[in-house]
């Protein structure tokens, strides 16, 4: 097995943000309603679908709260995973035909982030707006979302120098 160069997990910790409050504000008026017996509400919900929407909020909560970005890479390949969604994929440095670091516009580009498609890219991002972009021999692209462009800028210079564009191609 090759010595890892690179590697890098990201997690999106913004993901719990709105399911955590809900879930805890549906548990609490299912536990209130249910233990007083008295309905929460003008038109209260029945106990039961308090009870199952607070059960599918904790489950949403920990299914995209457990997606995570993980990204590794030695001298003979790139490794990526994003989740649930890509399960593991691995390239072939000999495949690829440029690598950069490049920033990118999330929103404009592929509106949004997580695993994203353009007509000339694939895209799997956590968060931020900077990417290791290969372009590989087939003239398709994939961008990595990353946390660490100066690390990775290293490993690329120190690595891969054939592989990295001309400084006009920038």
């Amino acid at each position: 097995m090759s010595k890892v160069l690179f590697e890098e997990t990201q997690r999106n910790i913004l993901s719990f943000v709105i399911p955590i409050p809900l879930a805890v504000a549906f548990g609490a008026m299912a536990a209130i309603q249910i233990i007083s017996g008295k309905p929460i509400g003008n038109h209260p919900a029945p106990d039961i679908a308090l009870v199952l929407i607070f059960l599918l909020m904790v489950a949403f909560a920990f299914f995209v709260g457990g997606q995570k970005l993980k990204t590794s890479i030695t001298e003979e390949s790139i490794a990526y995973s994003f989740g649930f969604f890509t399960g593991n994929s691995s390239i072939n440095i000999a495949d690829v035909k440029c690598l950069s670091i490049r920033k990118y516009k999330p929103l404009k580009e592929f509106l949004g982030w997580g695993v994203r498609y353009n007509s000339t890219t694939d895209c799997y991002t956590m968060s931020g707006d900077v990417g290791l972009e290969l372009t590989m021999a087939n003239n398709k692209k994939i961008l990595i979302g990353t946390q660490k462009p100066k690390e990775l800028q290293l490993v690329l210079e120190t690595y891969f120098k054939d592989k990295l564009p001309l400084s006009d191609e920038k």
